[in-house]
């Protein structure tokens, strides 16, 4: 086989593996935009369904469902440890 039959699939799967990557930094930025709103005072009730809402399009997306759930379990310990920080640093 020469390298003339293979670089259709060895673009193929460089796209694709283009594509897995591109959801998951956009929902990772889209996580972190939300992290600056609670960071300038956006209710948490919105930031909650906001991120419910991109998990849903990251899977709808063709995102696995176990990747958006373990971001969004992330987001939120990496959000109540920046809140906890937060309410330390106000008593110092």
């Amino acid at each position: 086989m020469s390298d003339h039959d293979l670089a259709p699939e060895a673009q193929k799967t460089t796209f694709s593996g283009m594509m897995a990557n591109s959801r998951v930094l956009a929902l990772l930025c889209g996580m972190i935009i939300l992290l600056l709103a609670a960071l300038f005072g956006v209710p948490m009730p919105l930031i909650i369904l906001t991120t419910v809402v991109m998990a849903i399009a990251f899977v709808s997306m063709g995102g696995s469902v176990s990747t958006a759930v373990l971001l969004s379990i992330g987001f939120g310990i990496f959000g109540l440890l920046w809140k906890l920080g937060a309410w330390l640093l106000g008593f110092l």
